[in-house]
């Protein structure tokens, strides 16, 4: 829910086009974000404990909020709702893939990965081989999983809080070279350190997850490291 409310990918690739002063509005955008997941959330899972039946929370608990949708406006609301979530993750996966081969893209160019998958297209002029293998990948993880939703949420949740915990950490290190030691620089250390007390919980009890990020970690380091010390 903090991914798809937080807009982090949009406003980093839409921060050419912002209006001005950039500071003044990523400021307002993200207080609206926060205050809408606030509202938003908390309401939904009262909802989704209050209205929906022990056995169906149970066993279908990526449906909750469409079921809470049907009890309260029938099939016409779950409709809607089906239909603008699905066109949100079709959203977030394209955001997903662009943000994945622009990060290829950039290790290729510092020589932590090979540079053939920087190569772009002759027609297209698009860097077909980064797209390749980041729209491969995320294919053969589902096929591998046989697309079990409990199991592919397990390993989303590893790789996102993971990314959070070293956003957070990258910003209070930023903070802290520039010499600030205010009260924005302490909430950031307070809210790193609940994030990575998640990660760490999520690290324990989510073992499958952890074992195949922790291995898909290890090889990609391995890969970077490799070809570092080839060039």
């Amino acid at each position: 829910a903090w991914l798809a409310f937080s807009g982090l990918e949009s406003i980093s690739q839409l921060s050419p086009t912002i209006r001005l002063p950039l500071r003044r509005t990523t400021r307002r955008a993200m207080y609206a974000v926060v205050g809408t997941v606030l509202l938003t959330s908390p309401f939904l899972s009262l909802l989704s404990i209050n209205l929906l039946t022990p056995a169906f929370k149970s066993s279908q608990s990526e449906r909750f909020i469409s079921e809470i949708a049907s009890l309260s406006g029938g099939f016409g609301l779950k409709l809607a709702v089906v239909i603008s979530a699905s066109c949100l993750l079709l959203f977030a996966a394209n955001t997903a893939i662009i943000g994945a081969y622009h990060i290829f893209l950039a290790l290729a160019n510092s020589d932590f990965l090979p540079r053939v998958i920087a190569l772009r297209s002759e027609r297209f002029n698009s860097p077909h081989i980064a797209i390749f293998i980041a729209t491969l990948v995320p294919v053969a993880v589902i096929v591998a999983t046989e697309g079990e939703i409990a199991l592919l949420g397990e390993m989303y949740a590893f790789g996102l809080l993971g990314a959070f915990v070293f956003s957070s950490l990258s910003l209070d290190i930023i903070r802290w070279r520039l010499g600030r030691r205010d009260f924005g620089f302490w909430i950031g250390v307070f809210t790193t350190a609940m994030i990575l007390m998640a990660w760490s919980v999520n690290l324990v009890a989510k073992e499958l997850a952890t074992l195949f990020g922790g291995a898909l970690t290890i090889i990609g380091m391995s890969i970077a490291v490799g070809v570092r010390r080839s060039w």
